[in-house]
Protein backbone atom coordinates (compact mmCIF):
# COMPACT_ATOMS: atom_id res chain seq x y z
CA UNK A 1 0.00 0.00 0.00
CA UNK A 2 1.42 3.17 -1.15
CA UNK A 3 -0.33 6.36 1.57
CA UNK A 4 -0.97 9.43 -1.16
CA UNK A 5 -1.56 12.97 0.31
CA UNK A 6 -5.54 14.11 0.60
CA UNK A 7 -7.33 15.73 -1.99
CA UNK A 8 -10.63 17.20 -2.82
CA UNK A 9 -10.19 16.42 -6.54
CA UNK A 10 -12.73 13.88 -7.68
CA UNK A 11 -9.91 12.52 -10.40
CA UNK A 12 -7.47 12.13 -8.15
CA UNK A 13 -8.75 10.63 -5.55
CA UNK A 14 -10.18 8.28 -8.34
CA UNK A 15 -6.27 7.60 -9.67
CA UNK A 16 -5.01 7.44 -5.49
CA UNK A 17 -7.23 4.57 -5.16
CA UNK A 18 -6.36 3.11 -8.39
CA UNK A 19 -2.54 2.91 -8.00
CA UNK A 20 -2.91 0.72 -5.25
CA UNK A 21 -5.99 -0.92 -6.55
CA UNK A 22 -4.43 -2.55 -10.32
CA UNK A 23 -1.87 -4.67 -8.79
CA UNK A 24 -3.84 -6.06 -6.16
CA UNK A 25 -6.33 -6.81 -8.63
CA UNK A 26 -3.97 -8.17 -11.08
CA UNK A 27 -1.94 -10.46 -8.73
CA UNK A 28 -4.76 -11.54 -6.18
CA UNK A 29 -8.14 -11.75 -8.39
CA UNK A 30 -9.41 -15.10 -10.45
CA UNK A 31 -8.32 -15.52 -13.65
CA UNK A 32 -9.80 -17.16 -16.34
CA UNK A 33 -6.87 -19.17 -17.67
CA UNK A 34 -8.69 -21.43 -20.53
CA UNK A 35 -10.07 -18.83 -22.20
CA UNK A 36 -6.34 -16.53 -21.99
CA UNK A 37 -4.86 -19.68 -23.59
CA UNK A 38 -7.47 -19.64 -26.40
CA UNK A 39 -7.41 -16.07 -26.88
CA UNK A 40 -3.44 -16.38 -27.43
CA UNK A 41 -3.71 -19.43 -29.24
CA UNK A 42 -6.49 -17.40 -32.23
CA UNK A 43 -4.49 -13.73 -31.72
CA UNK A 44 -0.77 -14.47 -32.24
CA UNK A 45 -1.72 -17.56 -34.75
CA UNK A 46 -5.10 -17.35 -36.84
CA UNK A 47 -5.58 -13.72 -36.65
CA UNK A 48 -2.25 -12.72 -36.95
CA UNK A 49 -1.68 -14.28 -40.58
CA UNK A 50 -4.56 -13.25 -41.91
CA UNK A 51 -3.65 -9.78 -41.22
CA UNK A 52 -0.38 -10.52 -43.99
CA UNK A 53 -0.48 -7.82 -46.26
CA UNK A 54 -0.65 -4.91 -43.27
CA UNK A 55 1.46 -2.21 -43.14
CA UNK A 56 2.83 -2.88 -39.75
CA UNK A 57 2.94 -6.51 -39.93
CA UNK A 58 5.09 -8.55 -37.94
CA UNK A 59 5.39 -12.74 -37.80
CA UNK A 60 5.21 -13.52 -34.53
CA UNK A 61 5.62 -17.17 -34.12
CA UNK A 62 8.46 -16.94 -36.77
CA UNK A 63 10.06 -14.21 -34.43
CA UNK A 64 9.51 -15.97 -31.63
CA UNK A 65 10.85 -19.63 -33.46
CA UNK A 66 13.83 -17.56 -34.39
CA UNK A 67 14.86 -16.22 -30.83
CA UNK A 68 13.43 -19.26 -28.68
CA UNK A 69 13.50 -22.38 -30.83
CA UNK A 70 10.21 -23.22 -30.22
CA UNK A 71 7.02 -22.30 -32.34
CA UNK A 72 4.27 -20.21 -29.61
CA UNK A 73 2.35 -23.18 -29.92
CA UNK A 74 4.90 -25.54 -28.75
CA UNK A 75 5.54 -23.04 -26.17
CA UNK A 76 1.85 -22.82 -24.63
CA UNK A 77 1.95 -26.41 -24.97
CA UNK A 78 4.44 -27.02 -22.39
CA UNK A 79 3.16 -24.20 -20.69
CA UNK A 80 0.14 -25.77 -20.37
CA UNK A 81 1.45 -29.21 -19.42
CA UNK A 82 3.63 -27.57 -16.27
CA UNK A 83 0.22 -25.43 -15.66
CA UNK A 84 -2.24 -28.80 -15.58
CA UNK A 85 -0.04 -30.59 -12.89
CA UNK A 86 -0.37 -27.40 -10.39
CA UNK A 87 -3.94 -26.80 -11.23
CA UNK A 88 -4.27 -30.53 -9.99
CA UNK A 89 -1.94 -30.32 -6.97
CA UNK A 90 -3.40 -31.14 -3.80
CA UNK A 91 -2.45 -31.16 0.10
CA UNK A 92 -3.13 -34.76 -0.16
CA UNK A 93 -0.73 -35.20 -2.96
CA UNK A 94 1.61 -33.05 -1.24
CA UNK A 95 1.71 -34.93 2.49
CA UNK A 96 2.56 -38.52 0.04
CA UNK A 97 5.30 -37.02 -1.73
CA UNK A 98 6.67 -33.38 -0.80
CA UNK A 99 8.52 -33.75 -4.03
CA UNK A 100 5.48 -33.85 -6.16
CA UNK A 101 5.66 -29.60 -6.15
CA UNK A 102 8.89 -29.90 -7.55
CA UNK A 103 9.61 -29.76 -11.65
CA UNK A 104 12.42 -31.82 -12.82
CA UNK A 105 14.19 -31.10 -16.13
CA UNK A 106 13.18 -34.49 -17.73
CA UNK A 107 9.39 -33.54 -17.37
CA UNK A 108 8.70 -33.68 -21.09
CA UNK A 109 11.17 -36.10 -21.85
CA UNK A 110 8.53 -38.39 -23.76
CA UNK A 111 7.20 -35.49 -25.89
CA UNK A 112 7.86 -34.88 -29.39
CA UNK A 113 9.45 -31.68 -28.83
CA UNK A 114 12.97 -32.87 -28.57
CA UNK A 115 15.77 -32.39 -25.88
CA UNK A 116 17.51 -29.30 -27.50
CA UNK A 117 14.01 -27.39 -27.64
CA UNK A 118 12.77 -28.41 -23.87
CA UNK A 119 15.98 -27.49 -22.63
CA UNK A 120 15.23 -23.64 -24.16
CA UNK A 121 12.00 -23.72 -23.04
CA UNK A 122 13.21 -24.37 -18.92
CA UNK A 123 15.98 -21.73 -19.70
CA UNK A 124 12.68 -19.33 -20.99
CA UNK A 125 11.25 -20.08 -18.20
CA UNK A 126 13.40 -20.01 -15.17
CA UNK A 127 15.72 -17.80 -13.49
CA UNK A 128 18.12 -18.57 -10.65
CA UNK A 129 17.99 -16.81 -7.23
CA UNK A 130 20.69 -14.75 -8.66
CA UNK A 131 19.21 -13.95 -11.62
CA UNK A 132 16.40 -13.03 -9.48
CA UNK A 133 18.25 -10.38 -7.17
CA UNK A 134 19.85 -8.75 -10.47
CA UNK A 135 16.19 -8.34 -12.07
CA UNK A 136 14.66 -7.41 -8.44
CA UNK A 137 16.94 -3.71 -8.47
CA UNK A 138 15.93 -2.74 -11.97
CA UNK A 139 12.14 -2.88 -10.89
CA UNK A 140 9.22 -0.05 -11.21
CA UNK A 141 8.26 0.19 -7.76
CA UNK A 142 7.57 -1.65 -4.70
CA UNK A 143 4.36 -3.68 -6.21
CA UNK A 144 6.02 -4.68 -9.38
CA UNK A 145 6.11 -8.49 -9.61
CA UNK A 146 7.56 -8.51 -13.57
CA UNK A 147 10.84 -10.70 -12.42
CA UNK A 148 8.33 -13.09 -11.13
CA UNK A 149 5.90 -12.88 -14.12
CA UNK A 150 8.20 -12.94 -16.81
CA UNK A 151 10.42 -15.88 -15.20
CA UNK A 152 7.53 -17.68 -13.05
CA UNK A 153 10.09 -20.77 -12.64
CA UNK A 154 12.45 -20.88 -9.40
CA UNK A 155 15.82 -22.86 -10.70
CA UNK A 156 17.29 -24.89 -8.17
CA UNK A 157 19.85 -27.99 -9.51
CA UNK A 158 17.49 -29.98 -11.76
CA UNK A 159 14.32 -29.22 -9.94
CA UNK A 160 12.49 -26.28 -10.72
CA UNK A 161 9.46 -24.79 -8.40
CA UNK A 162 6.40 -22.63 -9.95
CA UNK A 163 6.09 -19.51 -8.10
CA UNK A 164 2.65 -18.97 -8.79
CA UNK A 165 0.40 -20.72 -11.29
CA UNK A 166 -1.08 -17.24 -12.38
CA UNK A 167 2.20 -15.78 -13.66
CA UNK A 168 2.53 -19.06 -15.37
CA UNK A 169 -0.40 -18.52 -16.99
CA UNK A 170 0.26 -15.21 -17.85
CA UNK A 171 3.57 -16.29 -19.58
CA UNK A 172 1.38 -18.96 -21.64
CA UNK A 173 -1.14 -15.76 -22.87
CA UNK A 174 1.54 -13.16 -23.25
CA UNK A 175 5.26 -14.83 -23.63
CA UNK A 176 5.69 -14.69 -27.61
CA UNK A 177 3.84 -11.05 -27.57
CA UNK A 178 5.99 -9.95 -24.96
CA UNK A 179 9.75 -11.62 -26.33
CA UNK A 180 9.10 -10.23 -29.88
CA UNK A 181 8.12 -6.71 -28.79
CA UNK A 182 11.38 -6.44 -26.68
CA UNK A 183 13.51 -7.72 -29.48
CA UNK A 184 12.14 -5.29 -32.00
CA UNK A 185 14.86 -2.29 -31.91
CA UNK A 186 13.71 1.09 -31.44
CA UNK A 187 10.62 3.68 -30.47
CA UNK A 188 9.59 3.72 -34.20
CA UNK A 189 9.35 0.10 -35.04
CA UNK A 190 8.01 -1.00 -31.70
CA UNK A 191 4.99 1.67 -32.05
CA UNK A 192 3.98 0.07 -35.35
CA UNK A 193 4.34 -3.30 -33.41
CA UNK A 194 1.26 -1.91 -31.31
CA UNK A 195 -0.31 -0.93 -33.73
CA UNK A 196 -0.20 -3.76 -35.43
CA UNK A 197 -1.21 -5.54 -32.29
CA UNK A 198 -4.09 -3.46 -31.93
CA UNK A 199 -5.38 -4.26 -35.28
CA UNK A 200 -5.26 -8.05 -34.62
CA UNK A 201 -6.99 -7.60 -31.17
CA UNK A 202 -9.87 -5.67 -33.23
CA UNK A 203 -9.95 -8.81 -35.52
CA UNK A 204 -10.29 -10.92 -32.94
CA UNK A 205 -13.15 -8.46 -30.94
CA UNK A 206 -14.60 -8.44 -34.00
CA UNK A 207 -14.76 -12.45 -34.36
CA UNK A 208 -15.98 -12.95 -31.39
CA UNK A 209 -18.71 -10.32 -31.08
CA UNK A 210 -19.82 -12.23 -35.05
CA UNK A 211 -19.84 -15.57 -32.99
CA UNK A 212 -21.92 -14.42 -30.14
CA UNK A 213 -24.56 -12.71 -31.69
CA UNK A 214 -24.83 -15.06 -35.29
CA UNK A 215 -26.21 -13.59 -37.83
CA UNK A 216 -29.87 -14.79 -37.72
CA UNK A 217 -30.47 -13.12 -34.03
CA UNK A 218 -33.81 -11.43 -33.81
CA UNK A 219 -32.69 -9.07 -31.31
CA UNK A 220 -29.21 -8.14 -31.58
CA UNK A 221 -27.26 -7.08 -34.97
CA UNK A 222 -23.78 -6.54 -34.81
CA UNK A 223 -21.51 -4.38 -37.03
CA UNK A 224 -18.24 -4.47 -37.58
CA UNK A 225 -15.63 -1.53 -38.11
CA UNK A 226 -19.36 0.49 -39.28
CA UNK A 227 -18.68 2.99 -41.67
CA UNK A 228 -20.13 6.74 -42.74
CA UNK A 229 -21.96 7.09 -45.50
CA UNK A 230 -20.55 10.63 -46.24
CA UNK A 231 -17.07 9.46 -46.59
CA UNK A 232 -16.68 5.82 -45.97
CA UNK A 233 -14.40 6.54 -42.85
CA UNK A 234 -14.96 4.71 -39.65
CA UNK A 235 -17.29 4.98 -37.36
CA UNK A 236 -15.95 3.21 -34.28
CA UNK A 237 -15.08 -0.15 -33.58
CA UNK A 238 -18.26 -2.06 -33.54
CA UNK A 239 -21.76 -1.25 -33.08
CA UNK A 240 -24.35 -3.41 -31.42
CA UNK A 241 -28.32 -2.60 -32.57
CA UNK A 242 -30.87 -4.13 -30.19
CA UNK A 243 -34.33 -2.96 -30.54
CA UNK A 244 -34.47 0.69 -29.29
CA UNK A 245 -30.94 0.02 -27.84
CA UNK A 246 -27.24 1.03 -29.05
CA UNK A 247 -23.91 -0.15 -28.15
CA UNK A 248 -21.22 2.42 -29.57
CA UNK A 249 -17.60 0.40 -29.20
CA UNK A 250 -14.45 1.13 -29.12
CA UNK A 251 -11.25 -1.48 -28.57
CA UNK A 252 -7.80 -0.73 -27.06
CA UNK A 253 -5.18 -3.26 -27.30
CA UNK A 254 -2.20 -1.11 -25.65
CA UNK A 255 -0.57 -2.84 -23.20
CA UNK A 256 0.27 -0.29 -19.86
CA UNK A 257 4.15 -0.11 -18.28
CA UNK A 258 4.81 -1.64 -15.43
CA UNK A 259 6.01 2.12 -14.74
CA UNK A 260 2.59 3.16 -14.64
CA UNK A 261 0.97 0.42 -12.80
CA UNK A 262 3.09 -0.26 -9.78
CA UNK A 263 5.58 2.75 -9.12
CA UNK A 264 2.83 4.01 -6.96
CA UNK A 265 2.68 7.01 -8.99
CA UNK A 266 -0.48 8.56 -9.56
CA UNK A 267 0.72 11.33 -11.72
CA UNK A 268 2.65 7.78 -14.11
CA UNK A 269 -0.61 6.12 -14.05
CA UNK A 270 -3.53 9.19 -15.23
CA UNK A 271 -0.37 10.25 -17.94
CA UNK A 272 -0.36 6.53 -19.72
CA UNK A 273 -4.35 6.53 -19.50
CA UNK A 274 -4.71 10.18 -20.83
CA UNK A 275 -2.04 9.05 -23.61
CA UNK A 276 -3.82 5.57 -24.39
CA UNK A 277 -7.17 5.93 -23.60
CA UNK A 278 -8.53 9.75 -24.06
CA UNK A 279 -5.96 11.55 -26.18
CA UNK A 280 -2.67 11.12 -27.92
CA UNK A 281 0.43 13.48 -27.22
CA UNK A 282 -0.08 14.86 -31.17
CA UNK A 283 -3.70 15.85 -29.88
CA UNK A 284 -5.51 12.62 -31.76
CA UNK A 285 -8.88 11.29 -29.94
CA UNK A 286 -8.39 7.92 -28.44
CA UNK A 287 -11.03 5.77 -26.56
CA UNK A 288 -13.33 7.45 -24.82
CA UNK A 289 -12.79 10.78 -27.22
CA UNK A 290 -13.76 8.17 -30.05
CA UNK A 291 -16.63 7.36 -28.50
CA UNK A 292 -18.08 10.93 -27.68
CA UNK A 293 -17.45 12.10 -31.14
CA UNK A 294 -18.82 9.05 -33.23
CA UNK A 295 -21.76 9.12 -30.77
CA UNK A 296 -22.58 12.98 -31.41
CA UNK A 297 -22.12 13.07 -34.62
CA UNK A 298 -24.78 10.08 -35.60
CA UNK A 299 -27.25 10.80 -32.93
CA UNK A 300 -27.61 14.47 -32.53
CA UNK A 301 -31.09 16.04 -32.82
CA UNK A 302 -30.22 18.17 -35.70
CA UNK A 303 -28.74 16.72 -38.98
CA UNK A 304 -27.52 13.52 -37.68
CA UNK A 305 -24.90 11.33 -39.90
CA UNK A 306 -25.56 7.89 -41.62
CA UNK A 307 -24.24 5.25 -41.08
CA UNK A 308 -24.10 2.57 -44.20
CA UNK A 309 -26.34 -0.23 -43.11
CA UNK A 310 -27.19 0.97 -40.21
CA UNK A 311 -30.46 2.46 -39.24
CA UNK A 312 -30.87 4.61 -35.82
CA UNK A 313 -33.98 5.77 -36.02
CA UNK A 314 -35.65 3.95 -33.67
CA UNK A 315 -32.68 4.51 -31.34
CA UNK A 316 -33.89 5.48 -27.69
CA UNK A 317 -31.28 4.52 -25.71
CA UNK A 318 -27.24 4.59 -26.09
CA UNK A 319 -24.35 2.78 -24.33
CA UNK A 320 -20.55 4.04 -24.23
CA UNK A 321 -18.43 1.18 -24.40
CA UNK A 322 -14.79 0.51 -24.16
CA UNK A 323 -13.14 -2.91 -24.21
CA UNK A 324 -9.10 -2.89 -23.18
CA UNK A 325 -7.29 -6.06 -23.65
CA UNK A 326 -4.83 -4.42 -20.81
CA UNK A 327 -5.95 -6.32 -17.29
CA UNK A 328 -6.14 -2.51 -16.13
CA UNK A 329 -9.70 -2.59 -17.70
CA UNK A 330 -11.08 -4.83 -14.61
CA UNK A 331 -9.31 -2.19 -11.86
CA UNK A 332 -12.03 -1.38 -9.62
CA UNK A 333 -12.30 3.13 -10.17
CA UNK A 334 -10.67 2.99 -13.74
CA UNK A 335 -14.48 2.76 -14.98
CA UNK A 336 -15.06 5.49 -12.82
CA UNK A 337 -12.52 7.74 -13.91
CA UNK A 338 -12.92 6.93 -17.55
CA UNK A 339 -16.77 7.52 -16.89
CA UNK A 340 -15.81 11.12 -15.34
CA UNK A 341 -13.68 12.31 -18.69
CA UNK A 342 -16.52 10.99 -20.72
CA UNK A 343 -19.09 12.72 -19.16
CA UNK A 344 -17.03 15.83 -19.70
CA UNK A 345 -15.79 15.99 -23.27
CA UNK A 346 -16.79 19.18 -24.86
CA UNK A 347 -18.34 17.82 -28.17
CA UNK A 348 -21.00 15.75 -26.50
CA UNK A 349 -23.61 16.13 -23.81
CA UNK A 350 -26.63 14.47 -22.60
CA UNK A 351 -28.40 17.95 -24.53
CA UNK A 352 -27.25 17.09 -27.33
CA UNK A 353 -28.96 14.25 -28.36
CA UNK A 354 -31.91 14.28 -26.39
CA UNK A 355 -34.72 12.97 -26.29
CA UNK A 356 -32.01 10.03 -26.64
CA UNK A 357 -30.36 8.47 -23.39
CA UNK A 358 -26.90 8.65 -22.94
CA UNK A 359 -25.59 5.88 -20.36
CA UNK A 360 -22.53 6.14 -18.15
CA UNK A 361 -19.64 5.12 -20.06
CA UNK A 362 -18.73 1.06 -19.31
CA UNK A 363 -15.17 -0.22 -19.58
Amino acid sequence: YVPQPDTGDIEQKLLNVLTNLIPGLEYSAPHAFRNAMVRAHLMYGRFASELKDDVDYVDIDARFRKLTDLTSDEFMGLCFGILSKYTNATIQSFAANSASLFLRKDMFQQTAVGDVKISKFWKELSATPDDFHKTFKKLAGHSDFTLFRSRPLYSSGDNFFCIDPGFLAEKLETGAFWRTFLSIPGKEAKDAFMAFSGRVFERYINWLMSESVGTDNAHNIFFPSPRYESDGSEVCDGLVLCGSDAVFMEYKGSMFTAASKYSGNPSRLRAEIEEKLIHSPGGGRKGIEQLAECISRTCRRKEPERILGVDLSRVLRIFPLLILKDGIGDAPMINAFLNHRFQNTPNLSRKTIRPRVLTPLFC
